[in-house]
């Protein structure tokens, strides 16, 4: 099989055949999961050349040098999507501690001040997942290093983001909607902002002259490696929400035709070695009650970037995980939201849903369409939909 030359390049495996969207792969499956496996092949080539067991040598810090340093000579122009979290704010101190310059960094701040009092008044638990934190940590945090390190970098603030998310869905034609059920994922489907679909440069126009005839790069930093283990022994592998729900990887155009390529800074196929030492690092020092853990919580990942990064600056603030809200689903029940729904997208689908956007009404045109289509009932829609899969196990220990 020849691979295609995106090193995301991914699809799903139903028993030996090939489907590029987690639709058709669940249809053909006839809803057996266990029939599904995701395929990342560009990163399986470069494991099956590498010893999982043995933990490279080199520090961690030297491999995420690299990367910055691979970036900046692949790119003309690079774009850190930065939240002030430890894993986007391990990439900032990375460049800027070393001189490598980066040209944009670009912040989504989701709710404007009257929508934001909104939902505070109506005591909406998880808004401390990430509402408050591009105001007290992001923002200041990135300011700070343009003003200390690197004046010329560009600073793009994307004001009350949510609005624009809003508008995305209201704007939703039946059309758009049957052309997403083609999109790799759950694009389009379960919530996901624009900015997370298919236009890059969408808060940023100022820049379109600047970045018209250059390689432009946007780098994720939510990527750092899952580890975890079953009889068999510790391992990790690649979840597909963790790439194809979250962006359309292989689109290299934003809506006005600018060139736009995505770089997931700790997961790609020259990286593997980074990968690996991540692995290892965790699997020796994280106590292993917490790595069967299952519930992402702040304080799990706090311990986790403790041992994988060496921040230097650390942030006023911190926004919790969607597993510090055991109970959020029986505050949210009370405003007449289906707690079925999944963890990952609830912040989204439960202010559509509770706010009575139009948008809402959108987005339950869209799940009709999807079960006319599977005919897996229309309150099955988001299950059906957000089931995540994942490659095979690399495995880096054997009990």
């Amino acid at each position: 099989m020849i691979l295609n030359n995106n090193p995301y390049h991914n699809f799903y495996d139903v028993n030996g055949k090939i489907y590029t969207t987690k639709l058709f792969a669940k249809i053909a499956a006839k809803n057996d999961d266990d029939d599904i496996l995701w395929r990342l092949p560009n990163f399986e080539k470069e494991f099956d050349k590498l010893d999982l067991s043995v933990e490279p040598e080199e520090s961690l810090d030297y491999f995420y040098l690299k990367r910055c340093e691979q970036l900046r000579n692949d790119y003309d122009h690079l774009v850190l999507h930065y939240s002030g979290g430890h894993d986007s704010h391990n990439i900032l101190e990375t460049f800027m501690f070393n001189n490598i310059f980066l040209d944009e960094i670009l912040i989504t701040d989701p709710y404007d001040k009257t929508f934001l009092e909104d939902l505070e008044s109506k005591n909406f638990p998880f808004l401390h997942l990430d509402a408050y934190e591009p105001k007290l940590s992001a923002i200041p945090l990135a300011q700070h290093f343009i003003d200390t390190y690197s004046p010329k970098t560009k600073l793009t603030v994307a004001q009350n983001s949510f609005k624009i998310h809003s508008d995305y869905w209201s704007s939703m034609t039946e059309k758009n909607m049957i052309d997403n059920l083609r999109l790799p994922g759950t694009l389009g489907m379960t919530g996901k902002s624009l900015v997370r679909l298919h236009d890059l440069n969408l808060y940023d126009t100022s820049l379109r002259k600047i970045k018209e005839n250059k390689r432009v790069a946007h780098i994720w930093g939510r990527d750092k490696v899952i580890l975890t283990s079953d009889d068999f022994g510790y391992y990790f592998n690649f979840i597909d929400g963790n790439f194809v729900d979250w962006i359309n990887s292989n689109n290299s155009l934003s809506k006005d035709q600018l060139m736009q390529n995505t770089e997931f800074f700790y997961s790609h196929p020259s990286q593997a070695k980074m990968i690996l030492k991540q692995a290892h690092v965790i699997m020796n020092k994280l106590p292993s009650e917490q790595i069967h853990v299952k519930l992402i919580t702040r304080s799990r990942e706090d311990a986790i970037a403790r041992l994988i990064y060496n921040r230097k600056i650390h942030s006023s603030y911190q926004g919790l995980k969607a597993g510090d809200f055991e109970n959020w689903t029986m505050h949210l029940s009370s405003k007449e939201y289906d707690p079925s729904l999944s963890l990952y997208n609830m912040t989204d689908l439960s202010l559509y849903k509770t706010l009575k956007l139009e948008s809402s009404l959108k987005f339950d045109l869209q799940s009709r369409i999807i079960s006319d289509f599977t005919k897996c009932g229309l309150e099955n829609v988001t299950g059906y939909m957000g089931k995540f899969y994942s490659t095979k196990k690399f495995y880096i220990k054997h009990f």
